[in-house]
């Protein structure tokens, strides 16, 4: 039960840190963080996720964080938009 609670969560969550990059721009994880008002322990994960199913790209830019290093700026592929 619990679980699906997680997967369930994560999905939404994936859903939401694409939503905001489709609507603000390329971002790191620690921007859409901010954003989505959550820890960035539960959106980094969904940045991953959405990497490896293809859902993001990396950018080529790297910004710096909150604690000073260097992030991954992502992007999505603008043809997305279109389906």
């Amino acid at each position: 039960m619990a679980a699906k609670a997680v997967r369930e969560d994560a999905a939404t969550l994936r859903a939401r840190c694409f939503d905001m990059i489709m609507m603000r721009g390329d971002m790191t994880a620690d921007e859409c963080a901010a954003l989505c008002n959550k820890s960035i322990l539960s959106i980094r994960p969904r940045f991953s996720e959405m990497h490896t199913m293809g859902m993001i790209f990396k950018s080529g830019v790297r910004r710096k964080n909150d604690s000073g290093h260097s992030a991954e700026v992502w992007t999505i592929d603008r043809q997305a938009k279109l389906l």
